[in-house]
This record gives structure tokens, sequence and C-alpha cells, in this order.
């Protein structure tokens, strides 16, 4: 059976283990990814990937600049069925178009729109918008401190947890 300590059981740095605990779960809870990435009837996910199509491609009208699912699928650690269900879908709205490629016929090209473009910097606009926000709630030294230990804590468990 596993024992739970209390916060009375704890010693000082498995205390602040805890309150770190706590307040990564508030952080997520609030909804800060939904509410940024979400905009107009793209779920956050579908604003991700068609992000990840444009920074790849640059954006639109170049045939020769696409990017295939399973690329998709390895920038955002996402498996190839749910890529693919989310390509359909923001092919069904216009924002990407599809094809396969002629010289490889197993290559599926993905690129953008010009719709896709312009809604892609339209959730850009939103995103830097709430993150702007937040950096002058903070402030740009506790801001910039807290992109420094982001990034510490990300390395770590990159590291550590393999």
């Amino acid at each position: 059976m596993i024992h739970v300590m209390h916060s009375k059981e704890l010693t000082g740095a498995q205390a602040t283990a805890q309150a770190l605990l706590r307040s990564l779960y508030r952080f997520r809870k609030s909804g800060w990814f939904e509410k940024l990435h979400h905009f107009g009837d793209l779920s956050p996910v579908e604003s991700m990937v068609l992000r990840t199509i444009s920074h790849h491609t640059g954006g639109c009208g170049d045939p020769s600049e696409f990017i295939t699912p399973s690329q998709i699928g390895e920038r955002l650690e996402i498996n190839s069925s749910t890529v693919t269900g989310h390509i359909n879908r923001l092919e069904e709205k216009g924002f990407i178009s599809r094809e396969i490629d002629r010289n490889d016929r197993r290559v599926i090209r993905v690129a953008m729109t010009e719709a896709g473009w312009e809604t892609v910097q339209k959730t850009f606009a939103s995103t830097l918008g709430g993150f702007t926000s937040l950096v002058d709630h903070l402030g740009e030294e506790q801001s910039r401190e807290m992109i420094r230990l982001i990034d510490e804590s990300t390395d770590y468990f990159t590291k550590t947890l393999k």
C-alpha cells in the first residue's frame, strides 16, 4: 500500500516539491493553453498543427514548400492517426491542401492555403498578445527568470526521464 505523506511529515525539499506540484497543477488547470491557442473554430491542437505547417513551409503558394504528416507528428510528438485526423479537418476547413508526391506516391505533401496562412497570422497575434499581457503583468525581470527556470526544468527532465 502506498503511504501519502501529509504536509507535516515532509522534509524541506519534499514540502517544496509538493508546493511546486500543486502550483504546476493549478497552472495546467487554469486553461491558459486552450484559451491562448484557440481561434475561431480551430481546436488548440489544430492551431498547433497549422502553425507547424506554416513554420516548415514559410507560407503558401510555392508547391515546393510542403511538409509530410510524419514530419508534423515528429515535431508535435503526436501519433500519425492523430495527425491524419487533424489534417482531414484542416483540409475540410480550407486551411491546407494535400497531394500525393509525383516522384514517390507513398509521400503525402501538405501545404498551406492562403486562408490557412491568414488564420496562422491571426492565431499567432492572439497568442502573442496573451503572453505579452503576462510579461506586462510579471515585468521583464520576472518573465526572463520564468523563461530561465522553465528552460532549466525542461532540460533537467529531458535528461533524467529517458
